[in-house]
């Protein structure tokens, strides 16, 4: 019969666990930090067997978990995209039908009113067209940023390439 995990029953597992998932601390760092603030001693087997087999596969779950809500918002910002040009397009066909009335109306404050609803369909257009660019160029950006720092990661320990998957995770789900 196996020797039950050290790490799992101390009373310091979660703030253990905590320095490792949360600040990314290496193994060196989190014995040292349990001898200084717990006078607990544990050797780097110990360590690194709980993590690997007690908390790696939740962490992975984690990181899966904000992959899957990045992918959720970018899924969901695409559809407003396509709505909002849906809207664009519906909006110029308004402008059209405008113009014609006002060009064909002998009323001088029927024409006018006419001008206006243009001019404010002008200017939802033109907001429209500003902010469908600004998400189109910031997600292909982001999205080649990533492709480009994942390809010069390739060949890192899997443990920095997860560290980064992390990161990059956490700041873009903000």
């Amino acid at each position: 019969m196996g020797r039950n995990c050290k790490l799992c029953l101390t009373p310091n597992r979660v703030e253990y666990e905590e320095l490792r998932i949360k600040k990314q601390l290496p193994y060196r760092e989190i014995i040292q930090f349990a001898k200084n603030n717990h006078q607990e001693y544990f050797t780097f087997a110990s360590i690194s067997r709980h993590f690997t087999n007690h908390v790696e596969f939740y962490d992975k779950n984690r990181i899966q978990s904000d992959k899957l809500r990045l992918q959720y918002v970018k899924e969901q910002m695409d559809s407003t995209i396509k709505a909002a040009k849906s809207i664009r397009e519906q909006m110029e066909v308004l402008d059209k039908q405008m113009e014609s009335l006002a060009a064909k109306s002998n009323d001088p404050e029927a024409r006018k009113e006419a001008r206006e609803i243009m001019h404010s369909t002008k200017e939802l257009v033109e907001l429209m067209f500003k902010f469908e660019d600004k998400f189109k160029n910031e997600d292909k950006d982001t999205k080649e940023m990533y492709d480009k720092i994942m390809e010069i990661l390739k060949d890192f320990p899997p443990e920095y390439i997860d560290k980064f998957v992390s990161r990059w995770s956490e700041v873009f789900s903000s």
